[in-house]
């Protein structure tokens, strides 16, 4: 008969002959290094699933198998204490195999490697999104660290687990306990765990956390456990280090890396070797990169996603797919048929996490998907408030916890995602969680209700009355909303045209500073298609605004149309100051005809009918026009002088927009003038406080202003960036430069292509397209300062 140890000889032997080492078999085998140490060394036998698996690992000849089989069978020479479980019964709680690496999270991995063998760590909580990978995460990670573990390492399911005192059962199941339960079956879990060196994985812990304090306790009375929980929420023990899962590290999308460095992120390097497993001839190329990279980014960087749309390029292409995502839970199924359930569709892993919510939470969760691009409390306690009122009726009174309570359960159980900004915080949903809950809300009929509610709000906002001196922050408040403003725009359109009308001056003007003057242009020539019959000041408004954004996109024919018809309209109601700001407009159209005369004629129009009615502060506007006028005739003096006193009554009248137009300009005449130092010095200036009021418009001027700078000082490439960050910002935007910086653009793009041979004026132009304008921005702040 062969001998316990002699089998673990035989293992041995046979495993250096293939040349493994034991990290390597385990690997293999599915199963710690230190249980393969245990069976080599004869402490321990594997079971005859084990065996059988280590036989077809180690090649065992056919003809040898089952003596081999036999072998590993041997009854050690005295059995173990009476009620504990065997070695052979505590191998089948062996992990779970990995069929493939573990990708996108190495330095991760590494890391929590390191933080789980501390003496001082304990329990370990991996917290994340559905379908974000804490399972295959927590199995790699306890494979890698089995070797530390004298008495390996044990994985527990809970995913089956229906009622919260089956927990103890099946943890004692995997420890090898078949019978008894409650709290009998605790205490001899007790006993057993108290001196055992093991890690006991915890999988899915989330609908079963009630039975927290019952894992503390195994915990103190055993200390050489350690416990790693994977869970969509925290346990809340003492002790407990929580690890947040986050998604797979996606490329930019705004200036997309070499295919080298794109096909090292992670979430793409995921999509790329899944794709390859059903389709060999997929290949990562220039052809697909961007496609693959935005398609990584549709799926959140969710593991889960990833992995089922990778899983449909053996029928469809990249492209192919991205088109189908808007109904991606449809699209995302058909997952391993050996995996849970609840992992083969990404609707499944969200409705998993879904369905343990409370009634509340869940009301809640639906109608936090009306929002787009994240959301503020203040406005979640404006649009959700009726929910929670709802709930209330149907509930024992004091039993329905405040909205602050519900979204903090829903932050912690990693279904909606918490950021702070600038001491604010914000929340959004990962775009999967959204579009599920977004069906939810249709099948409960709620969405029409939370619309109104949520359009009702954003406008609101944007009607808000601020002070010159507040209106950066307006700005910037409408800027970072700007997708749920998008999404009001569009109820308020179909629904309230004529609230639309009456708001055409401030949200004209955020558009105008944004940039997007044809996005603009689009809503208001919508407000006057579904409402013909606007009262006579509203259609004046949108007329007007119109017409003034036209000008902006050098529609000069639209433009005068539509602001001599809202000029009439202005003179039938007796508005003259709205007269004069017409007179302002139609000099701005002339000077796009580069008439500097009609220019100054039409301006000083303006500015004596805004003095006239008392209103000095209307002439900020033609003074402008007025100063333009007289570069473009190049008197300089006069431009400065009127620059200067226009600036004056900017301040007076705290506009600080105003006042960064005007620094920028006195900056260029100082250029006109040849004093290029000075000049930086101004420009650098304006373009910060145009960065920090997210002013598009005075930004492209200071750039235009230090990109002729920089060609008179010898630095052609940097001005080829800089002219080609501005014409990607034109392009984007549908806006055309004012004819003094067109006329300056257009001079110092001709010099500095002088300055360079075409290879390289061509490769400048491509980086100044691609960079982001926030570090073009800085870098022109750079050199600015050096001069």
């Amino acid at each position: 008969m062969v001998r316990s140890h002699e089998f673990g000889n035989w293992m041995k032997a046979r495993r250096k002959t293939l040349d493994l080492t034991q990290a390597a078999l385990a690997h293999k085998v599915g199963c710690a290094e230190v249980t393969i140490k245990q069976f080599e060394s004869g402490a321990r036998r594997p079971s005859r699933q084990i065996a059988e698996l280590l036989a077809t690992c180690l090649e065992i000849p056919t003809n040898e198998r089952d003596t081999f089989i036999r072998a590993a069978r041997i009854p050690q020479t005295s059995a173990p204490p009476a009620g504990l479980p065997t070695e052979e019964v505590i191998a089948r709680g062996q992990l779970p195999f990995l069929a493939a690496p573990l990708i996108g999270r190495e330095e991760v991995l590494a890391q929590l490697e390191l933080q789980l063998l501390r003496t001082d760590v304990h329990l370990m909580t991996l917290i994340g999104p559905p379908g974000v990978g804490k399972t295959t995460l927590s199995i790699q990670l306890a494979a890698n660290v089995g070797h530390a573990f004298a008495d390996g390492v044990v994985f527990v399911s809970l995913a089956p687990i229906l009622e919260a005192d089956q927990v103890v059962v099946a943890i004692g199941r995997a420890l090898g306990f078949q019978e008894g339960v409650g709290q009998e079956l605790f205490a001899r879990l007790q006993g057993y765990l108290r001196d055992r060196h093991l890690l006991l994985v915890l999988d899915n812990f989330e609908h079963v956390v009630a039975t927290a304090p019952m894992i503390g306790e195994l915990l103190s009375r055993a200390r050489h456990l350690k416990v790693l929980v994977s869970s969509r929420t925290p346990l809340r023990l003492y002790g407990e280090h929580e690890v947040a899962v986050m998604p797979l590290a996606l490329p930019p999308l705004d200036s997309l890396p070499a295919l080298p460095e794109l096909a090292s992120y992670p979430a793409v390097k995921l999509f790329v070797v899944r794709a390859q497993a059903v389709n060999s001839g997929f290949r990562l190329d220039a052809t697909n990169a961007h496609t693959v990279a935005e398609l990584c980014h549709q799926l959140d960087g969710l593991a889960l996603a990833i992995e089922l749309a990778a899983g449909r390029i053996r029928m469809m292409t990249p492209q192919m797919l991205l088109e189908r995502m808007q109904n991606r839970m449809r699209l995302l199924t058909g997952g391993a048929r050996d995996l849970p359930v609840r992992q083969q569709t990404l609707w499944n892993a969200i409705d998993w996490s879904y369905t343990l919510l409370s009634a509340v939470e869940r009301s809640v969760l639906r109608q936090f998907a009306i929002f787009v691009g994240g959301w503020t409390l203040e406005a979640a306690e404006a649009i959700i408030d009726g929910v929670t009122n709802a709930a209330e009726s149907t509930q024992p009174a004091g039993t329905v916890p405040s909205l602050v309570d519900i979204l903090t359960t829903l932050v912690s159980q990693s279904l909606v995602v918490a950021t702070m900004r600038e001491g604010v915080a914000r929340y959004h949903l990962l775009e999967s969680i959204r579009e599920y809950a977004l069906k939810r809300l249709t099948e409960c009929d709620e969405t029409t209700s939370a619309r109104h509610r949520h359009a009702a709000y954003y406008f609101s906002l944007a009607e808000a009355t601020v002070g010159p001196a507040e209106e950066n922050i307006w700005m910037n408040r409408l800027e970072q909303e700007y997708d749920n403003l998008r999404l009001a725009l569009a109820w308020v359109v179909e629904y309230a045209p004529e609230r639309l009308a009456r708001l055409a001056d401030e949200l004209g003007w955020f558009w105008h500073v944004r940039g997007d003057m044809q996005e603009g242009r689009r809503w208001f020539e919508l407000a006057l298609a579904y409402a013909p019959d606007l009262p006579l000041v509203d259609r004046a408004r949108v007329l007007a605004m119109i017409g003034f954004l036209a000008r902006e996109m050098h529609d000069l024919v639209s433009a005068q149309t539509h602001v001599e018809e809202s000029l009439r309209l202005y003179q039938q109601l007796g508005d003259r100051s709205k007269q004069a700001w017409m007179l302002n407009v139609l000099s701005m159209i002339a000077l796009s005809h580069d008439d500097p005369m009609e220019t100054d004629r039409l301006a000083s129009q303006s500015i004596e009918m805004y003095r006239s009615i008392g209103e000095p502060f209307g002439a900020i506007g033609p003074l402008l026009l007025v100063s333009e006028a007289a570069i473009l005739m190049h008197d300089f003096e006069r431009a400065h002088a009127i620059h200067s006193e226009r600036m004056h009554l900017a301040r007076e009248a705290g506009r600080p927009r105003s006042v960064t137009y005007g620094v920028i300009r006195l900056g260029q005449i100082a250029q006109a003038r040849g004093a290029s130092a000075q000049a930086a010095v101004q420009i650098v200036e304006g373009l910060r406080q145009a960065k920090q009021g997210s002013n598009k418009w005075a930004i492209m001027m200071a750039l235009t202003g230090l990109a002729s700078i920089a060609v008179k000082l010898g630095n052609p490439r940097l001005s080829v960036r800089l002219l080609a960050a501005i014409d990607a910002q034109l392009v984007r935007t549908g806006a055309r430069l004012w004819p003094v910086d067109h006329i300056e653009y257009g001079r110092t793009l001709t010099a500095a292509r002088a300055q360079l041979d075409e290879v390289l004026f061509q490769s400048e132009w491509a980086v100044g397209h691609a960079i982001r304008m926030e570090e073009m921005i800085e870098e022109a702040i750079s050199f600015g300062v050096s001069v």
